[in-house]
Parts: C-alpha cells; structure tokens; sequence
C-alpha cells in the first residue's frame, strides 16, 4: 500500500537521483525504481542488494537471484501490468543509452524517468516496454 504522501516522496527519489551522477549500486538504472518502490511503499525488495561496482557485478548480483535482466527481478517484487495501464510512481522497462542491465524506469505521467551513465534520462512515455504496479 502507498503512502498518503507517495507523490512528494516520488518527487524527493527523482530529484535525488537528478543531483548525483551515475555510480553503479547507488545510483543506476536498477537503483532508481527499486527506491521508489521503498519510498512509495516503505518496502524495499532484497532482490537486488549486495555491492556491486560495475556491470559485470550488477549481472552477478542479478544472477544470484535468478535473473538475467531487470523486468525478471521486477516481477518478483511486483504484478506486471500492460504498460498502457501503467500510472505515476509505478516502475518498468524502456531502452535508453546507458541502461547497464535493462533500463529500469519510473512512471512520472506522460515521461519515464530512468538513470543512464550521463545521468538522469528523461523519455516519452512510449517507450515503456513492460511495466509493474506499485501497489
């Protein structure tokens, strides 16, 4: 369940994640959604914990948990839902230059928002390929 605040906790993830640079563990393609997914909801999945400081280790740790891509690790924690029904502060998948290991992605209503090695990514809503509920 959300938080009655969830849209100024959406808000404070992105802009978080709009000042610091990429750093892989920290700040990446897959650490953005999964910190949304805490904020909105106070859970955090441990799908995707342990330290890692490069693509080869962000595989590793995606492995470990029997996964090959970011969507697997995704729908584990959260019910996939078509991304025409994907609404502000769910999370997904789009294609985007820097995405390491599968373009984790935020809804932010008509934009996506995903984090790329130039930093933040910004993207129309058309790109999304697959999305999850965060319920």
């Amino acid at each position: 369940m959300r938080f009655e605040d969830w849209p100024e906790r959406l808000a404070a993830v992105i802009a978080k994640h709009d000042e610091v640079p990429f750093d892989y563990g920290f700040s990446d393609c897959a650490q953005l959604p999964f910190e949304v997914v805490e904020a909105l909801t106070g859970v955090r999945p441990d799908l995707f914990v342990g330290e890692y400081h490069d693509a080869a280790g962000a595989r590793a740790r995606m492995r470990e948990r029997g996964a090959n891509h970011l969507a697997e690790l995704f729908a584990k924690a959260l019910p996939e839902i078509a991304p025409a029904f994907a609404g502000r502060g769910d999370i997904g998948i789009a294609d985007y230059p820097g995405a390491i290991i599968g373009g984790g992605v935020v809804v932010i209503g008509l934009d996506l928002v995903g984090k790329g090695y130039d930093g933040t990514v910004r993207l129309p809503r058309t790109a999304l390929s697959r999305a999850f509920k965060v319920e």
